[in-house]
């Protein structure tokens, strides 16, 4: 099969080179290479393309009057430690993304991309997500990765379906405040970013597999115990990728990582994606976050009571990992940071200050908010000698970020003592 060959087919199946590429875990630049005569076909990328051929050529297996499930509602998760938010276009499309409850503690986050466009693949959309419906109901733990591409590359092969997907579990670690274990898997699609902070950064989120149905051997899964919150994952398909990147995936992943990275609230994702450019290609956005906090509060800055109040929980919380002395450190820098924001974000009078505060596996993490004139420069959170560095003097880590809707998020991160900052000098407390 030369390079003539495989471009006749391509166009005579009406496929972009993006298309071809992820029904044979290629990129783009790889078909079009192939195309060009400039790249030889591998064997086994000639041997996938054989057997999408003769999938294509195999009429669809009919069950006159056999109803295997019926058309799922998507039966989103209630899970109170996560948030979920979804986004596309057209709203009848091959694209879609749904989280699952999986247990008591655990949830699997989809993104899919059945191949087609428009109307003409809501069939096979119904019929995947009635198969993932139907496969969460008969889990009786937290699937791995690996059995559900299986499990699903076996269906899609007998309906002659092709998909794009990404898949990842999320489940919680008993006894660990805040922390969850990740595993996920990339078929066909770019892989999602993965950002963790703040500062908000990039971590390897998944490999990219070849788009499914796939081999046993082509599956490969990303792995991470114990992930910290706060962490932000979103998961796009292509037709949105090559929008907002002007036709190239891969700016398209920069755009969104750009944006996602702002701070600890983006804008909403329509509010990101609804650009001037016009959309060609069905397209969808997922996030997927942590969104648990052990305190939620706010309070007017000339409101005492209550500030004294939302202190006191912190006090309370932090006392048995830190000592006393520690955690009235934190409280006043906590209690700067309200101040602080009492002076800089309301100059004319009193304003609305919020707090959120959690204990996490390794240390405490208090996030204070304002929505009044915001930072000019951010740069004084690390070089400022007034409130701030009363801040950095109590807390391990001091971050600002842009607010949503205005103003400024100033973030306070103290370490839990571990064993050996709780061991003695040797020769006793007198050394």
């Amino acid at each position: 099969m030369d390079a003539v060959e495989i471009t006749r087919i391509r166009r005579e199946k009406g496929l972009s080179q993006v298309a071809l590429g992820r029904i044979l875990g290629v990129s783009q630049p790889t078909i079009s290479g192939i195309e060009r005569g400039v790249i030889a076909p591998s064997a086994p990328v000639l041997a996938r393309l054989r057997q999408w051929l003769e999938r294509e050529a195999t009429p669809a297996p009919r069950s006159p009057g056999e109803v295997a499930f019926l058309v799922p509602q998507n039966a989103p998760a209630t899970l109170p430690f996560l948030r979920f938010e979804s986004w596309g276009r057209p709203e009848y499309s091959g694209d879609f993304a749904a989280l699952f409850s999986v247990g008591k503690n655990a949830a699997l986050f989809v993104v899919v991309d059945v191949a087609g466009h428009g109307t003409d693949v809501l069939p096979a959309r119904t019929f995947v997500q009635g198969w993932l419906q139907a496969y969460v109901g008969r889990l009786r733990g937290v699937p791995r990765i690996s059995e559900l591409a299986g499990d699903l590359s076996a269906t899609l092969r007998d309906g002659r379906i092709d998909v794009s997907a990404f898949f990842a579990v999320v489940a919680t670690v008993p006894g660990t405040p805040h922390t969850v274990n990740y595993e996920a898997g990339s078929f066909g699609l770019a892989a999602p970013l993965l950002l963790s902070g703040p500062p908000f950064r990039t971590r390897p989120s998944a490999e990219v597999c070849p788009a499914l149905p796939l081999e046993p051997e082509e599956v490969r899964v990303t792995v991470i115990d114990g992930l910290e919150a706060p962490w932000r994952l979103v998961a796009a398909t292509d037709g949105l990728l090559q929008r907002i990147g002007a036709g190239s995936e891969s700016d398209g992943v920069k755009q969104l990582r750009s944006r996602f990275s702002l701070g600890p609230s983006p804008p909403p994702l329509e509010e990101l994606l609804s650009t001037e450019i016009p959309w060609i290609d069905d397209e969808v956005c997922a996030t997927l976050e942590w969104a648990a906090w052990d305190f939620e509060g706010s309070a007017v800055t000339a409101d005492e009571a209550e500030t004294r109040r939302m202190l006191g929980f912190v006090r309370l919380r932090s006392r048995p990992a830190l000592g006393e002395a520690k955690a009235e450190e934190f409280c006043g820098a906590v209690l700067e940071a309200f101040q602080n924001a009492g002076r800089h974000a309301y100059p004319k009078g009193p304003g609305r200050v919020s707090l959120r505060f959690r204990e996490e596996a390794s240390r405490f993490r208090a996030e204070i908010s304002d929505n009044g004139a915001g930072m000019s420069d951010r740069r004084k959170v690390q070089t400022s000698e007034g409130g701030f560095a009363v801040m950095r003097t109590f807390c391990k880590e001091v971050f600002a970020d842009e607010n949503r809707g205005g103003g400024t998020v100033v973030t306070l991160l103290i370490d839990k003592p571990t064993q050996n900052d709780q061991k003695l000098p040797e020769g006793g407390p007198h050394g």
